[in-house]
Formats: C-alpha cells, structure tokens, sequence
C-alpha cells in the first residue's frame, strides 16, 4: 500500500479488502464510533495512531461497545510503508501483504537456553549483524554468538554491550544500557576492518580486526543470556548505510527489501511454538532452540 492510496480529505476510501479513514483532532472514541469491521483508521493530532477495527461500532447509552485496536504509535516513524504493525484479521490482498504482516507479535524468552544454527556462519569481509534485546540479568550472558576460542560473540555485563571476536580481540561498548528494556544491537565490519557496535542506531564504540570470524549458533549454551530476543539478522555486506531504516525509531520493521543472508523472527513465522525458528533471510539456515521454550507477546516498540 503506498501512500498516494491514502484520501486525505477526510474520507474513507476501500482498497480491496481494507479501508483508510482519516480522523482529525487525534480522538480515538469518536473515530471509532464510525469505525466499522475490516476497517483501519489514522487518528491525527499531537500523538497519531494506526487503528483497526474488528468489529462494528456501536454505543448505547454513552457506552463505547466495539472492538478497537491500537496498531503502533506513528508520532516518529518517516515512512508509513516500513511501519511495523500488527498482525491485522480479515482478508489480505497481495497489494497489502508487504503492509499488514511484517510486525513482531512474537519474542523468544531465554534463561537456561541456546539457539543453534543448522550451518555455521562466517564473515572474510564486511558483515553486519542486529539484533533486538530486552535483557534481564547483571551477570555476564551472550545475546548474539556462541562461545568458543574461534567464535564472534555480542556480550552483556553490568548494563553493558560489547563484542569478542576469537576469544580475545575485543571493544566494551561505553553507554549504560540498565536491565529491563529493548535495545537494539548492530555490528558492522566494512571494508577497512573497522568493527563498529551500535545501540539503537547510534555509534558506542569501534576498534579494528581483520580475518574470518565465524558463529555456530545464534546464542551461547556457555555464559547463557537471560532475557527476550527478537528480530535477529545477519548480512554479508556493510549494512551502516541503512541503519536508521533497520532501527526504524525503535520499532523492529520489514527487512525483505535489505535482503538479509539470515532473518530469524524469534516465533513470529512459526506461529509462536515449537523448537525451530525458520530462516527467512536467503541463507535457509533455520535455528533450534535447545532448553526452554518460552515464547513471549512482549516485542519492541
């Protein structure tokens, strides 16, 4: 759906299956009293919102009786065609797929868990790795990598990110990033070696390594990370460029036009059960989780 779609008269207008009505004065209950099934809604105004409707408004007696829901806050998103949103009930088009069906509805909770990936995966050049995290401990745990003298890791201690390559080459990230909220991870290698780590969009620290460096799993059996992952990718290509599309103001989005080597959705392409996360980057690398399986409605945004 793009957005010369979008009738900004104020009227509604019917694409296929799904509508767009435009509600000004940002008030939710008297955009929802004309909201009618199948229909989704941009109330404007100081905090805008996506809304959809499940079924028929009615009010009785000043009573709202309808089922509304809340898509995502739109306040700082640049472009409403990456908006990552709910995952909508009713009849989709071809047209809306690439609009409605990209949004995280899963995240995986770990403790006494590891992910690991059917091939391993190396870099001899630039690569780019994110990953999103909400971690719940203080003790030393690896979100992204498994452990061993050979492997590249993402490590977290004491409201901290950094990233170990080979057991020993290594930079401490410089930010405190405390327990008990989303953060997004990123780690670029370009083409003069520079390994830069990033934290929700931003630089936190760099330093320089060259040669292969590879991963057997997606997270570590040894120094087990305790918390929620979601939306984990990987590229064989410098992927800074496109930083602030992949961070998407804290919300996780669509990542199918970047092309991703391996794009593991923590649930959301396996319904939220199960032990295999299915790739859906190009690799058709699919992950295992070994220990507890705990999936989570707890995602970014």
């Amino acid at each position: 759906m793009s957005l010369n779609k979008i009738n900004y008269s104020g009227q509604y207008l019917d694409d296929k299956y799904f509508k767009i009505k435009i509600a000004t004065g940002g008030d939710i209950y008297k955009a929802a009293e004309a909201a009618v099934a199948g229909e989704m809604f941009l109330v404007t105004g100081a905090q805008p919102a996506l809304y959809a409707a499940k079924s028929t408004s009615t009010f009785s007696d000043g009573i709202a009786d309808y089922e509304i829901y809340k898509v995502k806050d739109l306040t700082n998103v640049p472009k409403i065609k990456n908006v990552s949103l709910m995952e909508f009930p009713g009849n989709r088009t071809s047209d809306s797929e690439d609009f409605l069906n990209k949004s995280s509805v899963y995240s995986l909770e770990l403790d006494d868990t590891s992910i690991s990936l059917a091939s391993d995966i190396s870099f001899t050049g630039p690569f780019t790795i994110s990953a999103w995290v909400k971690p719940d401990q203080t003790s030393l745990g690896m979100p992204f990598g498994q452990y061993s003298a050979s492997n590249f890791v993402l490590r977290y201690s004491n409201s901290a990110f950094a990233f170990w390559v080979n057991g020993t080459d290594h930079v401490n990230g410089t930010a405190s990033f405390p327990n008990d909220s989303w953060y997004h991870v990123m780690v670029v290698r370009d083409s003069s070696d520079l390994i830069t780590l990033y934290v929700n969009g931003a630089s936190d620290a760099s330093f320089t390594h060259s040669g292969t460096l590879t991963t057997t799993g997606l997270t570590s059996s040894t120094y087990k990370y305790i918390g929620l992952s979601d939306e984990y990718a990987i590229w064989d290509s410098d992927k800074s460029a496109n930083i602030a599309e992949i961070y998407n103001n804290g919300i996780p989005g669509n990542l199918d036009s970047l092309a991703p080597l391996g794009w593991w959705r923590m649930g959301d392409d396996d319904s939220g059960s199960g032990t295999t996360i299915t790739d859906q980057g190009s690799g058709a690398n699919n992950a295992t989780i070994v220990g507890n399986t705990t999936y989570s409605t707890q995602t970014p945004e």
